[in-house]
């Protein structure tokens, strides 16, 4: 019974991958409790996110997002497919509101996106792509180097084309 108490006393949240504990005092879902976990939601812009946030707002040529892309994973392999232009950007959104960069290159389209729905997640931005493009885009999340380096690399390909 103690330990029912205690655990609807305490919550656990995670921000910026660090953990803490914010001890509640009034019921579950009350103008107080809503309040306190409003403020929590609100976590801070990490550079990688404001700058993903900048390149996605200022990407002119959106394309309609297509189902078929999704490959039930959370992951858009057939966006690979989407026929652009060496160097060409543009951009969509899926169904859940995820942010996509799409990129041409001369190995299919590398697709850079949200990996979570915003505010359901920390802020990570992932990729499908070709494996000529390891070198440029290694497996895994992407960091600030290596998303800042890819997309400077693929308007410049398209500069100089």
């Amino acid at each position: 019974m103690l330990n029912r108490i205690l655990m609807a006393a305490v919550g656990t949240v995670a921000v910026a991958g660090l953990g803490y504990v914010a001890t509640r005092k009034f019921k579950k879902d009350s103008p107080e409790e809503l309040a306190v976990v409003a403020k929590e939601a609100i976590k801070p812009i990490s550079k990688l996110q404001e700058v993903f946030e900048h390149d996605f707002n200022v990407i002119a040529e959106m394309v309609q997002y297509d189902p078929k892309w999704a490959n039930g994973t959370g992951y858009f392999n057939g966006a690979m497919d989407v026929k652009l232009e060496k160097g060409h950007v543009a951009k969509s959104i899926d169904q859940h509101g995820r942010r996509i960069i799409l990129v041409g290159t001369e190995h299919r389209t590398a697709v850079l996106f949200e990996r979570y729905t915003a505010g359901r997640g920390a802020f990570v931005i992932v990729h499908n792509s070709d494996s000529a493009l390891r070198n440029d885009l290694p497996n895994g999340n992407l960091d600030l180097e290596t998303y800042q380096a890819f997309i400077s690399k693929a308007i410049e390909s398209r500069a100089n084309a």
